[in-house]
């Protein structure tokens, strides 16, 4: 579909088919059903044939509607079970950012990721540092500094606060 007046090219009616054998093929787990959507390379069943820029944005968002969805049906827990299966799990905050996630959820969300021990869980405060920060600048970024110091929560939420500023 990237490609339609490729020579080589499927027919419309053989893809159109093949897209139905994909979607009885997803698995029923929400987690493995959204986990590739993170963990590059990343490839949709219906990519834009309008260039990268555009397939960049399709994936972010359809990144943004996985991680909404997930967050809605399972909660905290879910998102963070996810994080723990991926490859990059900064990906996943960045998606969770952008989709606005309501502040209190964010605040708690961010709190719970920087005082873990699983690699996953701070790549996904990674990710949401990261586009906070691209957001609200170097005064949000003090105050979390901070809150971390202040309520002791560790030297490995401190280090992953400074790699995730530029």
């Amino acid at each position: 579909r990237e490609l339609p007046n490729a020579q080589w090219a499927l027919a419309a009616s053989v893809l159109d088919r093949l897209e139905v054998i994909y979607h009885r093929c997803a698995p029923l787990d929400a987690l493995e059903r959204t986990a590739w959507l993170f963990s590059p390379p990343i490839h949709l069943h219906r990519p834009s044939s309008d260039g990268w820029e555009a397939q960049m944005r399709d994936i972010e968002a359809a990144q943004r509607e996985a991680a909404q969805a997930l967050l809605s049906a399972g909660g905290t827990r879910a998102i963070l079970a996810l994080a723990r299966q991926i490859n990059v799990a900064g990906y996943l905050g960045k998606a969770l950012y952008d989709s606005g996630l309501a502040e209190a959820d964010l605040d708690a969300l961010l709190e719970t990721t920087l005082r873990s021990d699983n690699a996953g869980e701070l790549d996904l405060a990674h990710g949401l540092i990261t586009s906070i920060f691209n957001d609200r600048k170097a005064s949000w970024a003090l105050g979390l500094i901070a809150q971390v110091r202040s309520q002791a929560w560790g030297d490995t939420a401190l280090l992953i606060l400074f790699h995730a500023l530029p």
